[in-house]
């Protein structure tokens, strides 16, 4: 789903408790990663389930107009895929995360999630947006995964605090779980880019900081200031991290106008090269390339799956996945991974 649409992942629905391990649909993309065999991720397709046309056939989307009971049988194929349970969540193009643990319900109001706990899986839906996996891996274990949804609003955030920034600056990026009635603690536009930024740039990111709040459970966050009066990130090591971008509107086909580009690029003065320049003062931003430069800020090195490429464009292969932007009238995919 592209920025300012309604979120779709709202209807409440009975997820079954079973989760019986069965093969997911070959036409399904399994990351090509370097991910412990602990960690089971996947990216659905259109292919294998029950929803009749214009959401045919595996559409996990609620509240898009499908049948309830087709979107149930489909979520049940996803868990037994999984061999986990998919914590769905209600999209809104922000920067809200949660923990989630056995008793988190679905449909909580963010935008990403993480766990070390198995048998949850993070899950985002899409249907031109970004889905963006990650899994911590320390000592050749995976202890920790997490999945965001980044259009380009959540990716540019607001005064440089992204979905991406966000979480690598809250207790999920200590790779483990949150230690109990701990909060995560935001301080995004980390300390190296703001060193890296002119004085302009610098000073709206402090601010930013300051400012910034993130709630795992609705309550504010208290935060802890530096020496400098920066809020220090919770941070252990974001380059133990491993990400994989799964597909979404591709850069050939991305039109936005000038002020998507003025949203990054008075932070990020390397978001240019993101940008290809059309007649009229249009742009084709390139959402892939985009998360690789924030990931990377963030320390996030090792970052595998969508390279802008046709082959990972939603609008450019209606066979194969739903997008928004081309049918307006159509199901959602979803991005999974989980802790075995």
């Amino acid at each position: 789903m592209l920025a300012g649409q309604a979120p779709v992942y709202a209807q409440p629905m009975q997820i079954p408790e079973t989760t019986a391990f069965l093969a997911p649909h070959p036409d399904w993309l399994k990351p090509d990663w370097p991910a412990p065999l602990s960690v089971r991720a996947l990216c659905t397709t259109r292919a294998g389930g029950v929803s009749q046309a214009p959401y045919d056939s595996l559409n996990l989307g609620a509240y898009v107009g499908d049948a309830p009971q087709a979107v149930a049988r489909n979520v049940q194929r996803l868990t037994h895929a999984l061999g986990a349970r998919p914590v769905l969540l209600k999209q809104v193009h922000g920067t809200r995360l949660l923990a989630l643990n056995a008793q988190t319900p679905d449909y909580q109001e963010a935008d990403g999630s993480y766990t070390g706990q198995p048998g949850l899986a993070c899950t985002v839906g899409i249907a031109d947006c970004l889905p963006i996996l990650l899994c911590h891996v320390a000592d050749g274990q995976a202890t920790q995964v997490g999945a965001l949804h980044a259009g380009w609003r959540g990716l540019a955030g607001e005064q440089g605090v992204g979905v991406v920034e966000a979480f690598f600056a809250s207790q999920a990026a200590m790779g483990r779980e949150p230690l109990e009635n701990s909060k995560p603690v935001i301080a995004s536009a980390l300390k190296q880019s703001i060193k890296n930024s002119n004085p302009v740039m610098a000073s709206a990111a402090k601010q930013s900081i300051a400012d910034f709040e993130l709630s795992i459970d609705g309550s504010p966050v208290h935060r802890a200031p530096g020496d400098d009066g920066l809020i220090q990130p919770s941070l252990q090591s974001a380059a133990r991290w491993l990400a994989w971008l799964g597909p979404c509107i591709g850069p050939q086909v991305f039109e936005v106008g000038p002020q998507v580009r003025a949203a990054f690029m008075v932070f990020s003065p390397e978001a240019a090269q993101a940008f290809v320049p059309l007649a009229g003062g249009k742009f084709l931003a390139d959402l892939p390339l985009l998360a690789r430069q924030r990931l990377a800020t963030s320390g996030v090195q090792a970052v595998f799956g969508n390279d802008g490429s046709p082959n990972w464009c939603t609008v450019g292969n209606p066979s194969r996945f739903f997008s928004y932007r081309r049918d307006k009238v159509t199901g959602r995919q979803v991005a999974s991974i989980c802790l075995l």
